[in-house]
């Protein structure tokens, strides 16, 4: 909505448009109430774009066009995003990308023949530098499932779909490298009733104190989460951290680390899946695959742990599809 936008070269101008047209467009379209319409500020700095989108009136359409979008196989596969100013990458670093890439090529070959919602390439993204977060990326991962549950009836080479989840996963691996434990399949029950403290509040304790890099930021971090949260619930779980697993790292941002750790287990079981020619899509710690694949997925998560942490400490959640009566959450 600004003049510049429409001068001789532009694509605007290039396909017919000019200011005082689109204009009339989008008054029309406002006026039959098929778009919103948050009109911009000519501040002097940072001044703000008028901001339009559809109504719910194309919501259903919308939704559908989306998971029938994909994006071309192309690019790099592997690399350091937000690169922080005084990072140099070492020998070791340089060779872990160029292994991923070695690693991501094959991964999408294989997987580029197959079809599902919002199909694209999978990239494998660190943080900072090598080595942390570095979990593997792809639009599927972006569908809704908490909110609206669109991805667990989604569908892979139009079979329906199972996800195998790890169970409270940085808390699993901290416990197994920091105190040599396995936690229990309940860690967070466990944890929320021997303080006292809401199951929802226990996870975003965690959430917050693995994450976030000094105590501060955390507390400031689990305040700000959708239930109420309080000083005190944040105290009486720190407490319990520092009498029953007082050797995990808190407040110095480790879920970093923790995030690499997964992306290699995830790629672990990709690279394993076109030797056994199964379609594995990564979800942040968890994969999805089709569901006659369930099990073979649950193994391969298993066997990924084992492989890069030396023991099985590992729990999984096999979440299958809404549609698929008798079974919902299934645990291992």
């Amino acid at each position: 909505m600004n003049s510049r936008d429409y001068r001789p070269g532009s694509v605007s101008r290039r396909n017919g448009y000019n200011l005082r047209y689109m204009k009339d467009i989008i008054d029309t379209l406002y006026d039959d109430e098929l778009i919103y319409r948050k009109k911009g500020k000519k501040y002097k700095n940072k001044p703000s774009y008028t901001a339009i989108q559809p109504t719910e009136i194309f919501g259903t359409d919308l939704c559908l066009m989306a998971l029938e979008t994909s994006s071309d196989f192309t690019g790099d596969y592997a690399f350091v995003n937000k690169q922080s100013s005084d990072y140099i990458p070492s020998q070791i670093d340089l060779k872990q990308l160029d292994q991923d890439q070695t690693d991501m090529n094959p991964i999408n070959s294989f997987l580029e023949s197959h079809s599902w919602p919002m199909k694209g390439p999978m990239r494998r993204i660190y943080s900072g530098k090598v080595g942390l977060y570095g979990r593997i990326y792809c639009d599927f991962q972006a569908i809704p499932k908490r909110t609206i549950r669109i991805r667990p009836t989604s569908l892979i080479d139009e079979v329906p779909v199972a996800e195998v989840d790890i169970k409270s996963s940085h808390p699993r691996l901290a416990a197994q490298i920091f105190e040599d434990i396995k936690l229990s399949r309940d860690f967070y029950r466990e944890v929320s009733e021997a303080t006292d403290v809401f199951l929802s509040k226990v996870k975003g304790y965690f959430r917050a104190a693995l994450s976030c890099d000094t105590r501060k930021s955390a507390l400031g971090a689990f305040k700000k989460f959708e239930q109420i949260n309080t000083t005190l619930d944040f105290v009486l779980l720190e407490d319990w951290m520092a009498n029953n697993l007082p050797n995990i790292p808190l407040y110095i941002g480790w879920s970093g680390k923790a995030m690499n750790l997964e992306g290699e287990m995830v790629k672990y079981v990709m690279l394993k899946g076109i030797d056994e020619d199964k379609v594995v899509l990564p979800i942040h710690d968890a994969i999805a695959v089709k569901i006659e694949d369930a099990e073979w997925g649950r193994h391969a998560m298993h066997e990924a742990w084992l492989k890069l942490m030396g023991k099985d400490y590992c729990e999984v959640d096999i979440d299958y599809p809404d549609s698929t009566e008798g079974l919902g959450t299934i645990d291992f």
